[in-house]
C-alpha cells in the first residue's frame, strides 16, 4: 500500500536542537543586555520563514520560549523586506522616526558576548511536560 508518513532523521533532531538553544540563548542575553526581565515583553515578533512556519503550540512543545510569552507570539513575515519598503516610502514626521529608531539601535553580536557559550550549552536539550531532556 501507500506508506504516507514523516520521516526524521538525526541530522533534523541536531539542527532543531541548536536553533532551539541559539534562540532561548538569545532571548535571554538580549533581555540581559536591554536590563528587562521576561514579564516586560508584550509581544515577540517572529521574522522571516521562521515566524512563518512556526505555531505556538511546536514553539512551546519543544521549550523554544519560556512560558510567559504564550499568547504574544506574533508572525511579521519578510520584516527586513517590508522595512526597507516603508522607509523609502514613508516621508515627513513619519521619516523622522523610522530615523531615530535606526540611530537608537545598537547592535549586540550574540556569539561574542562572554556568557554566550555557557548559556547556549544549558539551553541545549528539549522541554516535554516541564522534563528537560538531551
Amino acid at each position: 500500500g501507500n506508506d504516507a508518513g514523516v520521516l526524521i532523521r538525526q541530522e533534523d533532531v541536531q539542527a532543531l536542537l541548536l536553533a532551539k538553544a541559539a534562540v532561548s540563548a538569545a532571548v535571554e542575553l538580549l533581555l540581559a543586555a536591554a536590563g528587562m526581565k521576561l514579564e516586560d515583553i508584550s509581544a515577540v515578533y517572529l521574522a522571516g520563514g521562521f515566524g512563518k512556519g512556526m505555531t505556538e503550540r511546536a514553539a512551546f512543545g519543544i521549550g523554544l520560549f519560556p512560558e510567559c510569552f504564550r499568547g504574544k507570539l506574533v508572525a511579521a513575515g519578510n520584516t527586513s523586506l517590508l522595512g526597507a519598503v516603508q522607509f523609502l516610502e514613508t516621508k515627513g514626521q513619519g521619516r523622522g522616526r523610522l530615523e531615530w529608531i535606526a540611530a537608537h539601535t545598537k547592535e549586540l553580536s550574540l556569539p561574542q558576548q562572554e556568557e554566550f557559550e555557557r548559556c547556549f550549552i544549558r539551553h541545549m536539550g528539549f522541554t516535554w511536560a516541564g522534563q528537560v531532556t538531551g
